[in-house]
Parts: structure tokens; C-alpha cells; sequence
């Protein structure tokens, strides 16, 4: 095994799960270098992969190194957060469901913007029940943040979610459609 297929497995160890073109723009040069190394790591048995529409043979891989929960599609739009962001941010940390008080955001990471390190907090909403902005606004105004950080960071949201203006915390709402095309 090489210095990369380890990284490869860290990385799906610690994301639980990824894309070929997730994996292609992470770790290799060229999308054929990874799928040639994808396809080595399965046959060894080092990871393991699914299609993303099951019975389809034109579409791409999903990789994981555990057997994939039912809340697949929520883990991997939390490895999509990363890799989207990671192209045009330089991510210093990315801390996976890391409990801050009562809460425990689907990731909390740092990355530089304009020299400036910025933290922020991600929560992926694909339920129809709506995402609770409550808890942190809560954990704005008994000022609980200050334990973890030194002001209050964004929180990042993916998916579905009606954010009522006039609130304290700073939200911001994206599409994430993107990784099923």
C-alpha cells in the first residue's frame, strides 16, 4: 500500500463516505489514476463501494470503508461540503459531528479567508421537519459559544431550511443538489 491508498482510507474512515469524482480531485492527477487505484483497493479488500443509483452501471462509485448506514445521503453531503469547499478554501481543520454544548453540528471547521482564520458550523437538513435555528440562537444569547470561540461562527446550511429574519446568529442556506448530477 502506499503513503496515498492510506490517506484514501483515513480520509473514507474518518468522512464515511465519498464519490469517485469526490476522491478523483482530492487525491489523484487525473480521474483514470483514480479509478485505477479505487479499483485496486476494492479487489484488496481495503474499501468498499456502492453505486449511486443501485442497478446502474453508468454511474459512479460511492466509497466507504464501513457498511453504509441508512443515513447515507446525509453523510455524504457532508463529505460534499468538504470537498466543494476545499477547492476554493484553504480548510485548516474539519471536526465531524464534534459536540459544542448540547449540540453536535454535522462539522465544525476553520478555514483562511483574506488571512484571516474563520470558523464555521455546518448542519445538513434533508428532512421535511425544517432545520431548528432555536438551538443556536439559544447558544448565541446565553453567550455558550464563548467556551468554544472567540464569536459566534456562521452556521452553514445545506438543504432544506426557512430562516426567519431579524435573528442573531449569521445563516447561510445552500443547494446541495449539486452532487447527484
Amino acid at each position: 500500500m502506499t503513503s496515498r491508498d492510506i490517506e484514501i482510507i483515513e480520509f473514507l474512515q474518518k468522512y464515511k463516505c465519498a464519490t469517485t469524482t469526490m476522491l478523483s480531485k482530492l487525491f489523484f492527477p487525473s480521474r483514470h489514476a483514480c479509478y485505477k487505484t479505487m479499483s485496486r483497493l476494492y479487489k484488496a479488500k481495503k474499501v468498499m463501494r456502492t453505486r449511486m443509483v443501485q442497478g446502474s452501471i453508468n454511474c459512479e462509485y460511492i466509497y466507504h470503508v464501513k457498511k453504509l448506514s441508512t443515513q447515507m445521503r446525509h453523510q455524504l453531503t457532508v463529505t460534499w461540503f468538504y470537498y466543494k469547499w476545499s477547492i476554493g478554501h484553504n480548510i485548516t481543520s474539519y471536526y465531524i459531528e464534534k459536540q459544542i454544548g448540547d449540540i453536535v453540528p454535522d462539522a465544525i471547521f476553520t478555514y483562511i479567508e483574506n488571512g484571516k482564520q474563520i470558523t464555521g458550523i455546518l448542519e445538513v437538513e434533508l428532512s421535511k421537519k425544517g432545520f431548528d435555528y432555536m438551538k443556536y440562537e439559544r447558544f448565541y444569547a446565553t453567550r455558550s459559544y464563548l467556551k468554544y470561540f472567540n464569536e459566534m461562527p456562521s452556521i452553514f446550511i445545506l438543504g432544506n431550511a426557512n430562516i426567519p429574519t431579524g435573528l442573531r446568529c449569521n445563516y447561510k442556506v445552500y443547494v446541495i443538489d449539486e452532487y447527484l448530477k
